[in-house]
């Protein structure tokens, strides 16, 4: 599953930077960004988690917001999933 990390974060025994894409098997954290039809369905699974604030720590490389988010509505189930 394909994913873009958000945050600078540490997976697989890795340090990843914001902005990087990575292949991660486990639970998808709001950090991460899924970026293909597996990544959106385990993200999806998960459900509803507070949103991250989306910038880079050391790198100082711009980091593009998520694409993919939990948006509140008034619906039977308050958290639909929707992409900007």
């Amino acid at each position: 599953m394909q994913y873009r990390c958000l945050q600078d974060c540490f997976l697989n025994g890795v340090y990843n930077s914001a902005g990087d894409i990575i292949t991660f098997a486990g639970v998808p954290g709001p950090y991460l960004d899924p970026l293909d039809a597996a990544a959106l369905n385990a993200f999806y699974n998960v459900g509803p988690q507070a949103t991250v604030l989306v910038r880079p720590q050391f790198t100082g490389q711009p980091a593009v917001p998520a694409v993919t988010y939990w948006k509140p509505t008034r619906c039977r189930r308050p958290y639909p999933l929707a992409p900007a």
